[in-house]
């Protein structure tokens, strides 16, 4: 892929994820919450999923370092 279609795809990746986004903010402000507010709820909600994520992928990570830790320490008996 080269350059520039990898810059038309993520633009229309992140536009896809702004108007998710505005959309989830809609909502909140239906529900009562000033635009300010529900900004900032999406914010921890988005810090949230984010952290959730990385702990995801931490984990796999040490379950495959551990993984090749005992096949090593097999291999050396």
């Amino acid at each position: 892929m080269d350059s520039f279609n990898r810059i038309e795809n993520a633009s229309d990746q992140l536009h896809g994820y702004a108007q998710e986004v505005e959309k989830v903010v809609s909502e909140f402000v239906e529900l009562g919450y000033s635009k300010d507010q529900s900004i900032k709820i999406v914010k921890m909600a988005i810090e949230d999923m984010k952290v959730d994520a990385m702990y995801e992928k931490n984990e796999a990570i040490f379950k495959g370092l551990t993984n090749q830790n005992l096949r090593i320490e097999s291999e050396d008996k």
